[in-house]
């Protein structure tokens, strides 16, 4: 190479490849620190759309959980009503049975009264059963959104009214005589049909919830691992990294000072 004074390219070239070294390093220093490979778009352009695309499918997913949630606090609340009303309903065809025989005819207008104070309870419960402050036991639908796409991504759960246990539970109805007490006996075994028809239809609904779920869950699971790794820092390989960038950095750092000492050799010649 010539001696030459005006153009030093040797202190050129080592500065260019430290200014490198020094980015590099910076950006090695960055991923450590935020724990982040892809911070930015300019960091993966593509990583990055990806990585948002996965973020917007998991904070949509882990909301629809949480509607599902929503949707089987409603059927607990509306299953624990139906037991509380069958076993009301079982009372009071134990009450309808013991006054249909003709032993038991002193006793009827006791028996009666126990009967309509469990029902008017009947009538209660089902006015009381509510989930945010609306009837689980109206024609009202409850509509839950369990996917964050948008094709087929609600479940519907219309209520039953409860007219059979109604019906059974009506103030003009009573086991006060013999006769009445055979006629409320049929009242109370549509009533009770209906308690395990509408039971079995809350049970298959949180069980499709359940299953619903569950895929869910593991969509969030995967999709947060493939995020990871697009977007997280392999702390493993940028340790490594940045135990280079720094032996780099230092060597860098001698071989610039040892560039730019290279315009005083040409002095000696002049001597």
């Amino acid at each position: 190479m010539a001696a030459v004074i005006n153009t030093n390219m040797a202190s050129l070239q080592a500065q260019n490849q430290l200014s490198k070294t020094t980015a590099s390093l910076n950006n090695t220093i960055q991923q450590l620190s935020s724990g982040l490979r892809v911070s930015s778009s300019k960091d993966d352009a593509s990583g990055y759309s990806i990585a948002k695309g996965m973020d917007s499918t998991i904070r949509g997913s882990n909301q629809a959980i949480r509607n599902i949630n929503d949707a089987i606090s409603l059927t607990q609340t509306t299953s624990g009503a139906l037991e509380t009303l069958s076993n009301l309903m079982g009372r009071m065809r134990e009450l309808a049975i013991q006054a249909g025989n003709d032993s038991n005819t002193v006793n009827g207008g006791y028996l009666d009264k126990e009967y309509k104070g469990l029902a008017a309870e009947a009538l209660r419960v089902i006015a009381a059963t509510k989930f945010n402050g609306v009837s689980t036991f109206t024609a009202t639908a409850f509509a839950f959104r369990v996917s964050s796409v948008t094709a087929d991504t609600t479940l519907t759960l219309t209520p039953t009214v409860m007219t059979a246990v109604a019906a059974a539970s009506a103030t003009t109805v009573g086991i006060a005589t013999t006769a009445t007490a055979v006629t409320t006996l049929g009242l109370l075994d549509t009533a009770i049909t209906e308690i395990g028809t509408v039971g079995a239809e809350l049970g298959a609904f949180q069980s499709r919830l359940t299953f619903a779920q569950d895929f869910l869950k593991d969509l969030v699971e995967n999709t947060s691992a493939a995020k990871s790794r697009i977007v997280d820092t392999d702390f493993a390989a940028q340790t490594a990294e940045l135990s280079k960038y720094q032996i780099l950095q230092q060597a860098g750092t001698a071989m610039l000072a040892q560039a730019n000492q290279m315009g005083s050799n040409v002095l000696t010649l002049l001597k």
